[in-house]
């Protein structure tokens, strides 16, 4: 069975940039977003989540400076996504706050990359 078989939610193939961290901290990390549903989102990034961690994460604007925290990779890849995606629309367009649900390595690259599901939550009170 693969985790396409085990999705509960059909997904819409996205590619957007987010910066992600964790909640009440500043330090942020770049995510690339590869698909999202009503309930989550799948982003790829090089920084390794624990299952269960929240994370805000925000849309990020072509042509702001990308965290003093990110890759020169990241940085390369995300001037690449803005090159293709110049006027694209995004669905995610507002901060949420994820909570990791997998975090797995692609591959055997170096540095890492990972590939992070987070389940939307819903704001409380």
């Amino acid at each position: 069975m693969t985790d396409q078989d085990l999705r509960k939610h059909p997904r819409k193939l996205e590619k957007a940039i987010i910066n992600f961290g964790f909640l009440n901290q500043t330090t942020r990390h770049l995510g690339f977003v590869e698909n999202t549903s009503e309930y989550g989102i799948y982003f790829v990034t090089d920084k390794a989540l624990a299952v269960g961690a929240l994370v805000a994460i925000r849309p990020w604007r072509c042509g702001m400076i990308p965290p003093e925290t990110s890759s020169p990779a990241s940085r390369e890849h995300a001037a690449a996504v803005c090159a293709q995606s110049h006027n694209a629309n995004h669905r995610l367009n507002a901060m949420v706050i994820g909570k990791v649900v997998h975090c797995r390595r692609l591959g055997e690259n170096t540095p890492p990359v990972f590939g992070v599901g987070a389940h939307y939550q819903s704001p409380s009170v």
